[in-house]
C-alpha cells in the first residue's frame, strides 16, 4: 500500500486495481533514484558508479514497462527523453547533501553514523498500514540532536508540493 494524499478514488483505484496501471515516468524514475542510493550505502559506489547505475536502472524499468505514462505538471513535465538528466541531476544532489564523501554535505548528517539503514519496513498491524521507509540514521554517541537518537529519511523524487502527511503520520507512530 502507498499511502498518499490526493483523490480518495484515484488512490483507492490505484490501490485496487495496481496490476493494471501502466507505469508513469516519475515512478521509474523514483524507482531507479531509490535502487541506486540504496546500492551507494550498501554497496559504497561511487559518484561515478552511481551516474552509470542510475541509468541501468532506469533501462531495466523502462524495458520491464508494457505501457508509460508521459505526464507530469506543467512545471516538470516527465518524459523519457528526460528521465536521464533528471535522474542523473537526483544522484549529484543526494550525493552533496548526504554522502560522507561530500564537501557539501549538510551538517546534520555529520551527527548521524554512517552508513544509515535502508529500506526498514514499519508496520502498523492493528490498523493494516505498512510503509517502508527510505533511510534511518542513527545518532553518534553523544550528539543526538533534538533529542531523538534516529534520523528517518524518505528522499522524494516526485513534486516537491506534493504532501506526504499520512506517510508522515505511519512513521511516527510506527517507529
Amino acid at each position: 500500500l502507498t499511502l498518499g494524499t490526493g483523490c480518495a478514488g484515484q488512490t483507492l483505484l490505484s490501490w485496487l486495481h495496481r496490476d493494471e496501471l501502466p507505469d508513469a515516468v516519475w515512478f521509474i524514475l523514483g524507482t531507479a533514484v531509490h535502487e541506486t542510493i540504496e546500492r551507494i550505502i550498501l554497496d559504497g559506489l561511487t559518484l561515478d558508479e552511481a551516474q552509470a547505475d542510475v541509468r541501468i536502472n532506469l533501462d531495466i524499468a523502462i524495458g520491464e514497462a508494457d505501457q508509460i505514462i508521459e505526464s507530469g505538471s506543467k512545471r516538470a513535465k516527465r518524459s523519457l527523453a528526460t528521465a536521464y538528466d533528471y535522474a542523473e541531476m537526483l544522484i549529484n544532489n543526494w550525493w552533496k547533501d548526504v554522502h560522507p564523501d561530500s564537501e557539501h554535505r549538510n551538517p546534520i548528517f555529520n551527527l548521524y553514523q554512517w552508513p544509515p539503514k535502508v529500506e526498514h519496513e514499519i508496520r502498523l498491524d492493528d490498523i493494516g498500514l505498512y510503509t517502508t521507509v527510505d533511510a534511518i540514521f542513527t545518532a553518534k554517541p553523544g550528539e543526538a540532536p533534538f533529542g531523538e537518537d534516529i534520523l528517518i529519511v524518505d528522499w522524494k523524487t516526485g513534486n516537491s508540493r506534493s504532501s506526504h502527511e499520512s506517510q508522515l503520520q505511519v512513521y511516527m507512530y510506527g517507529g
